[in-house]
């Protein structure tokens, strides 16, 4: 049986960033960024529009409903 969160059918694409933050300047950030496992969320989050602060204070994703507005005042 396999283990973890199946994977999604097709191939990703990968975008590399790379970010200078600096300490007292920049201490919301790199406090922000500091858990790997959930840079890629937030900053997909950030991207699309999302308030990210809410999403810091309070460690949940999104709701749908937030990322479809986002994503709708993106393209329009």
């Amino acid at each position: 049986m396999p283990r973890g969160r199946p994977r999604k059918p097709g191939k990703p694409i990968v975008i590399h960033v790379r970010l200078r933050l600096w300490p007292g300047e920049d201490d919301d950030l790199i406090r922000l960024l500091a858990s790997p496992r959930t840079r890629a969320r937030l900053i997909r989050a950030a991207l699309r529009g999302a308030d990210v602060a809410r999403l810091a204070s309070s460690g949940d994703g999104p709701r749908p409903e937030e990322m479809q507005e986002a994503f709708d005042r993106l393209i329009f």
